[in-house]
């Protein structure tokens, strides 16, 4: 048996300005690729991070035997991310760059369809954000934002398994 274990925020893409576009799917990014992340990894869990056009989450899966270290970690790792300021400039790079790669026929079709059904409205932005927005977002300036979005009052927590009420 596996117990599932999601954390889930309304926004998605409608959190997002233009000029932050792509910026939530940085920030996961970031945070499940982070220290604090990889200790969650290192106990044979897993982190599965989500961005759609109404909704982000991260979701961990474990075995039960983990699951009360690996909860605690999971909660504080999306209550305190922490990421380096370096981080933040190489993964928003990458991600411009795997932004840009969205070239193949089919995803930029899709694409398109979307920006010309939705125009300037979220909607309608490339799924993964702005290359330029991307390669240019810094710490000083998605820490605060990261912050605003990653609220405990905005997430809905969602639980399979044999989970302990307790834990």
């Amino acid at each position: 048996p596996v117990i599932a274990v999601g954390a889930f925020y309304a926004g998605g893409r409608w959190d997002e300005k233009p000029e932050q576009a792509g910026w939530t799917q940085l920030c996961l990014n970031l945070t499940s690729g982070s220290a604090q992340a990889r200790r969650i990894l290192a106990l044979g869990c897993s982190l599965y991070p989500m961005v759609t056009r109404d909704y982000f989450g991260l979701a961990l899966s474990c075995l039960p035997d983990d699951f009360k270290v690996a909860g605690k970690l999971f909660m504080n790792l999306l209550r305190r991310p922490v990421y380096a300021e370096e981080t933040v400039r190489i993964e928003g790079q990458a991600l411009a760059m795997a932004a840009r790669g969205r070239q193949s026929c089919e995803l930029r079709c899709l694409d398109l369809l979307l920006e010309a059904l939705y125009g300037e409205h979220p909607y309608g932005w490339p799924a993964l954000g702005s290359p330029s927005q991307l390669q240019t977002a810094r710490y000083e300036t998605l820490v605060p934002w990261h912050r605003q979005i990653l609220r405990r009052d905005r997430m809905v927590v969602s639980a399979l398994g044999d989970v302990d009420e307790g834990a």
